[in-house]
């Protein structure tokens, strides 16, 4: 494969200069075993330079549930749960009015739950608008869950951060380990991705400083009991190497994940954590593909499985100004287009 051509210099620069000063861009293009980086950063002036940040960790925010789901497929192929395996018999306790909810449901967002656990969306704009999610704690999960759980359009498609967040917690109940020791033991230390990680004082790698909608410094977020949901921080040299395990058709837990379970529209359906659409640039093949945003980072991953291909995007543009950060998107698209 081709190094990154003057074309896809030039696009990735001219998105970059929508962004604030200080804004980075790491990218990623993965055809088969073979991986190129770029990286770029936008200067005071308002002018890009070439930056060597493939081994930098950015936040990646939601990209983390196709993670989640990935130790949930591991589970399933090793034969020590069902995707129908109603939770309650794992956290040990019933759920509010007795409600069901499966692990299938979590990793495709059919459960019922809402985006983000009741309450805080109060704490998400007034009280710790910087860091929302902290102090989110297991005991707060659990108590919404056995004292003041309703389910809303069961069955139905609706991205929750707390059903996703929730399944990285059950898991954590069946396997007896943290979120971070899981995803270590089973996928970052297999793959060689030693540099990711959740505890940023353990990390021993650099972490890009993350920038609000204004390009000013921000806080990292911390997920507390949900970081299934979103806590990983990693680097497009990593990344890399979880995508393109994906593309071993031998790998049951890949193969497992990237299966349909839900369909959204005519274009779009969701397997286990990756949404899987069928796009014009691969004349409705379909891709896999996730994006990520925190207050300060943006992230996203698209891949042709059939063809071997992917793209990776991570940077420090806040997640919250998020039409903005579609042209992050729309890059990664574009650069897939050209292979």
């Amino acid at each position: 494969m081709k190094e990154f051509t003057e074309d896809d210099i030039n696009i990735i620069q001219k998105t970059a200069l929508k962004f604030p000063t200080h804004t980075q861009l790491s990218v990623a293009k993965i055809r088969d075993q073979n991986t190129h980086f770029y990286g770029t950063l936008v200067t005071s002036s308002k002018t890009t330079k070439s930056v060597d940040n493939a081994r930098h960790l950015f936040e990646i925010g939601s990209i983390t549930k196709v993670f989640t789901s990935h130790l949930l497929a591991q589970l399933v192929t090793d034969n020590k749960v069902n995707l129908d395996d109603s939770i309650d018999e794992y956290l040990g306790y019933a759920l509010n009015n007795n409600a069901i909810i499966t692990l299938k449901e979590l990793a495709n967002h059919t459960a019922g739950l809402p985006r983000i656990p009741p309450g805080m969306f109060w704490e998400a704009a007034f009280k710790n608008k910087h860091n929302p999610y902290k102090n989110y704690s297991a005991e707060r999960l659990e108590y919404y869950l056995q004292h003041t759980l309703k389910l809303k359009k069961k069955g139905k498609s609706r991205y929750s951060n707390l059903g996703a967040g929730l399944l990285g917690f059950t898991l954590g109940k069946i396997t007896g380990a943290n979120y971070e020791t899981m995803l270590k033991n089973n996928i970052f230390s297999p793959l060689n991705m030693h540099k990711s990680g959740i505890d940023r004082d353990n990390i021993k790698a650099k972490i890009i400083e993350g920038r609000n909608k204004k390009g000013k410094k921000t806080s990292h977020w911390d997920l507390a009991s949900l970081e299934g949901a979103g806590a990983i921080l990693s680097s497009v040299t990593d990344l890399a190497k979880f995508v393109q395990a994906g593309f071993d058709k031998n790998n049951t837990a890949h193969l497992l994940q990237q299966q349909p379970t839900v369909r959204l529209n005519k274009l779009e359906q969701i397997g286990l954590g990756w949404v899987i659409r069928k796009h014009k640039i691969t004349e409705n093949r379909p891709l896999l593909w996730h994006n990520g945003g925190t207050g300060g980072f943006y992230s996203i991953v698209v891949t042709d499985t059939e063809r071997k291909t992917g793209v990776i995007i991570l940077s420090n543009v806040s997640g919250l100004s998020f039409f903005k950060a579609e042209n992050i998107t729309h890059l990664a698209f574009n650069i897939l287009k050209s292979m």
